[in-house]
């Protein structure tokens, strides 16, 4: 639920500050799922904290890989034009 409330806010309301909230209680309770961590990243980037969101994509892609998935989260953040796209592709992580 806090995944679907932070995208909603993220990618529907543009409100990244009310977001990142969802997304912390979100890896409280999943602490290894990459794709949150990926996600929390890009809101951090979006807030302007370069830093915290090289910090969840560095964990992020950590993850990805023991699971056999090689994703660049930094690089799907950076160059994604289409949030649409970019909500799509940290989907089909999930799955």
């Amino acid at each position: 639920w806090n995944m679907q409330k932070g995208n909603e806010l993220l990618f529907l309301k543009n409100q990244p500050k009310k977001a990142i909230k969802y997304f912390d209680l979100a890896i409280n309770y999943l602490p290894n799922n990459e794709t949150i961590q990926g996600i929390r990243g890009y809101c951090k980037y979006m807030m302007g904290d370069t830093e915290g969101a090289n910090r969840d994509w560095e964990r992020a892609n950590i993850l990805a890989e023991r699971k056999g998935v090689i994703v660049d989260f930094e690089k799907l953040a950076k160059t994604s034009v289409n949030l649409q796209e970019f909500e799509e592709m940290l989907l089909s992580v999930e799955k």
